[in-house]
């Protein structure tokens, strides 16, 4: 259960975007996909999901 309270505390802020560098097609769904099965109170979903490309 530690590896799991470990990698919840492993994060940090993003300062600055590199433009030049691209997300993966296949990466960005796993995270769309991730982000629509995850939790959340209730067992709803209220998430606002935005995906600049430019």
């Amino acid at each position: 259960m530690n590896k799991i309270i470990d990698k919840l505390n492993w994060r940090y802020a993003t300062k600055k975007f590199d433009s030049s560098k691209k997300i993966e097609k296949e990466n960005l769904n796993t995270l769309l996909e991730a982000t629509r099965l995850s939790a959340s109170s209730y067992g709803l979903q209220p998430y606002h999901v935005l995906v600049v490309e430019n």
